[in-house]
């Protein structure tokens, strides 16, 4: 059987599939890189706003509305 290296075929496959494949690995690699760094960022900017709004919602339950009991004080 001859090697595949010599043969029409497998110079084809050496020659133009492997370097095609490759091209196209890194296409896909980049652009997954390039979607980690947007998810990244997005998933920074809901984190701060989740922060903030955590921050303006706690001063409803402040510890001054609750008696030394730590049940809630009436508020009449």
């Amino acid at each position: 059987m001859a090697e595949l290296h010599t043969t029409e075929t497998g110079r084809k496959f050496f020659g133009k599939d492997i370097p095609a494949m490759l091209t196209q690995l890194k296409r896909i690699a980049d652009a997954m890189e390039k979607d980690n760094a947007l998810t990244e960022k997005r998933l920074k900017m809901e984190h701060v706003t989740f922060v903030k709004e955590q921050r303006t919602t706690k001063g409803t339950t402040d510890l001054k509305n609750f008696n030394r009991d730590g049940k809630e004080k009436d508020s009449n």
